[in-house]
């Protein structure tokens, strides 16, 4: 030791600092001759850093120890500090005493001493250091691959500013952009907000709780096309600036098929409604048109009847076209509802559209001008006359709609177009032919092209709640198919629109089938069994069929009717059945009946009888359906047509 300057202080000799550095360091230290290459002296962090004791390797050389895991690492060091007297940054891969592998950063300088020249190594451990860089870059490699193959889009953002700093493909993919016209730019620059504040209103989230998970925004491409997000966000520093990192997926078409799925749920709830209706309407339609039997027969009774006085003949003819008029609204009911299937037939055209515009010029607003043009001659079409009526109806209380309250013209006109052949620039199956066209017009508001795109679609309006069930057009083109015809729409916003219907003309005359209550055809006592659980109604027949020569038994038990059937011959020539009856139905007695007696005709009565088709009738051994309420022109008739042998059919 030596004496300080200072009073009070010693100076500390140098070699003594020098053992204290060497002791208390914490890399390893160690100290060799450099001509043989043996251990002089390594302090207590080589001693841990290798698992060797001081005494195990002073006077010993690192290769007879086994330290160098490649020996020529050894030699390019002597070569280095022989040449350069110093080393700096030498990277070797040495190894323990229990064999573990080490990677070291050796640093060191050649002294001089007086019995030669030693080396002193400074060795630090690195290999946590190059694992955890190692681990690093991995790491950094595989967000860098997640960020670039991410099916989102990923993007990091200024938080402040906004400007893109970096974004993956799937970013220039989504919002349409390349890389050159993105890089640098702000997004409100590019106008990817759809609405800016909700930028700001994000920014303002993160900086108070750092993350944002799913959230909801409507972004705009550079097509201006407007697209549905979920975003994901959180902040992040990169290189020194607190940025943003959002991923956004696009889930436009997610959204319009959820969107489609809840639309089709309402219109399964809309149909399940409608098919409820379509259950009552069955009920109440068998009903009503046991209601409208007694009307109409008993009208006919007195029709007969009487005779002198002129105007009670005509107010009874009224009655009866009333309860006419009643019995095919029963008809158009069921249609609309799907429960009844239709037969077609040849009719005039014009009928049904002049009946339809005379009830629409008593329900439509007197501020519309109806008008209509009719050709001279019938436009005889094979069609059902309600449906038709039921198509004009339709198209015009959807105009009358478009109209709305102001004064506006609805125009109807009937006409015979012949549509170009194929080969004219229209292709047409029917090409030349001549058809019968439905026109019908207005001046209202007219539709642009997108509603027009869907105007057939079941349960699309639009109108307000509570004005229509989107139901009028589908169900117009649905009839229009179902009699092979074609239709077309015309539409301009603010001037009006046209729809134009063509349905295949008929050569031939108009069906008509039913005779007058003055020719109502006769019986020679034919033996005729009613039976019907309305006894009002099975008095009706058989007063009825008694006036015109028949003897009649009528039965409000079908069960106890049949039982006169056990006789062989059967007394009976005719069965007149009602359809709907508790405990056996018409059909049931139909079966019964044939399965015993073939030969007897069975005639079937029906407030409603569905979607029975003429095969299904013939398969249950029925003759004819006649559908309540029954004219008892239309009742002769089928009982003179049964009892001749016609085959089955509707009447």
């Amino acid at each position: 030791m030596r004496e300080s300057s200072n009073p009070g202080q010693t100076q500390a000799d140098p070699d003594e600092r020098y053992s204290k550095a060497f002791s208390v360091s914490p890399d390893a230290i160690t100290v060799t001759d450099l001509a043989t290459g043996r251990y002089l002296d390594v302090n207590a962090s080589f001693e841990r850093l290798f698992g060797y004791q001081r005494d195990a390797l002073v006077g010993r050389t690192s290769t007879e120890i086994g330290i160098w895991a490649d020996p020529n690492d050894r030699a390019r060091l002597i070569d280095v500090l022989k040449s350069q007297g110093v080393v700096k940054d030498f990277l070797a891969v040495t190894r323990r005493a229990d064999g573990a592998l080490r990677t070291c950063n050796l640093a060191g300088a050649v002294i001089a001493a007086d019995d030669g020249q030693t080396v002193v190594l400074v060795v630090h451990d690195i290999t946590e250091q190059l694992a955890t860089e190692r681990a690093l870059r991995q790491a950094a490699d595989r967000y860098a691959k997640l960020f670039h193959s991410s099916p989102d889009a990923v993007a990091v953002t200024e938080l402040h500013t906004g400007r893109l700093v970096e974004f993956n493909d799937n970013f220039l993919r989504i919002f349409g952009y390349d890389r050159e016209s993105a890089i640098g730019r702000t997004t409100l620059e590019m106008g990817l907000w759809a609405e800016s504040g909700e930028r700001e209103a994000l920014v303002d989230t993160l900086e108070q709780i750092g993350v944002i998970r799913d959230a909801e925004f409507t972004l705009v491409r550079r097509d201006s096309a407007r697209i549905n997000v979920l975003m994901s966000g959180e902040v992040i520093e990169f290189n020194g600036v607190d940025c943003m990192l959002t991923v956004v997926r696009d889930v436009t078409l997610q959204r319009q098929a959820r969107q489609r799925e809840a639309e089709l749920e309402d219109q399964l709830r809309r149909v399940q409604k409608l098919e409820a209706l379509g259950t009552l309407a069955g009920g109440v339609a068998h009903d009503f048109n046991n209601i409208l039997t007694a009307i109409l027969a008993y009208t006919e009774f007195t029709l007969m009847d009487t005779e002198d006085s002129f105007a009670v003949k005509q107010n009874l003819v009224e009655v009866r076209k009333a309860a006419l008029r009643a019995r095919d609204l029963v008809k158009q009911i069921l249609a609309f509802s799907r429960r009844q299937k239709q037969e077609r037939a040849p009719i005039d055209l014009r009928a049904p559209v002049r009946e339809a515009l005379t009830l629409l010029r008593s329900t439509l607003p007197s501020t519309i001008q109806i008008e209509d043009h009719f050709p001279p001659e019938p436009l005889v079409v094979m069609a059902d006359s309600g449906q038709m009526h039921q198509v004009v109806m339709n198209l015009c209380t959807n105009a009358a709609h478009a109209i709305g309250g102001r004064p506006g013209r609805l125009r109807v006109a009937l006409d015979v177009v012949v549509p170009p052949p194929v080969g004219s620039g229209i292709v047409s199956a029917d090409g030349g032919k001549a058809k019968a066209m439905i026109s019908v017009k207005d001046d209202g508001s007219g539709m642009d092209e997108q509603v027009l795109k869907r105007i057939f679609e079941p349960f699309f309006t639009t109108k307000e709640p509570g004005e229509g069930t989107g139901l009028g057009l589908s169900v117009v083109h649905g009839i229009v198919q179902a009699h092979e015809g074609t239709i077309v729409v015309d539409s301009k916003q603010g001037v009006g629109t046209e729809f134009r219907i063509q349905l295949p003309l008929r050569d031939g005359a108009v069906d008509r089938r039913a005779p007058s209550i003055d020719a109502m055809p006769r019986g020679a006592g034919q033996r005729i069994l009613v039976i019907d659980d309305e006894e009002p109604i099975c008095e009706l027949a058989q007063r009825f069929l008694v006036r015109l020569g028949y003897q009649v038994t009528a039965h409000t038990n079908p069960a106890a009717a049949l039982e006169a059937f056990v006789e062989d011959p059967p007394p009976f020539d005719l069965v007149l059945t009602d359809f709907t009856m508790p405990l056996l139905t018409g059909v049931d007695v139909a079966r019964r009946v044939t399965g015993r007696h073939p030969e007897i005709p069975v005639l079937l009565m029906s407030g409603y009888a569905g979607a029975w088709t003429t095969q299904d009738l013939r398969d249950a051994g029925i003759r004819l359906l006649i559908n309540k309420p029954l004219a008892l022109s239309i009742l002769a008739a089928a009982v003179r047509d049964a009892l001749s042998g016609e085959d089955a059919r509707r009447v």
